[in-house]
């Protein structure tokens, strides 16, 4: 593997881990029932998910990169999406 594409394969990674942050956050003011909080995350979330599908359409990744890079965040956000409705169900029954 080249050089460059150990950059390449970086910088998405850390582009994905951004997100999958952001969503944590975001997750963080749904608990806490905070509206303007939660708003910002909303957008915040939207702003970035759009920033990454414009940066990957110029990135000269194959098919294939991009559906594993996609796959993986994918699965890292229904993750995130799984915990934050079981701890939302949690403090609903308390």
């Amino acid at each position: 593997m080249t050089e460059e594409k150990k950059k390449l394969y970086f910088y998405t990674g850390l582009g994905y881990i951004g997100v999958f942050l952001v969503a944590f956050i975001g997750l963080r003011f749904i608990l806490a029932s905070d509206f303007i909080g939660q708003f910002l995350a909303l957008l915040t979330i939207l702003a970035l998910v759009s920033y990454i599908r414009y940066a990957e359409s110029e990135l000269p990744f194959t098919r294939k990169e991009k559906r594993v890079f996609t796959g993986i965040y994918y699965i890292l956000l229904l993750i995130i999406v799984v915990i934050g409705a079981f701890l939302i169900y949690i403090k609903i029954n308390m």
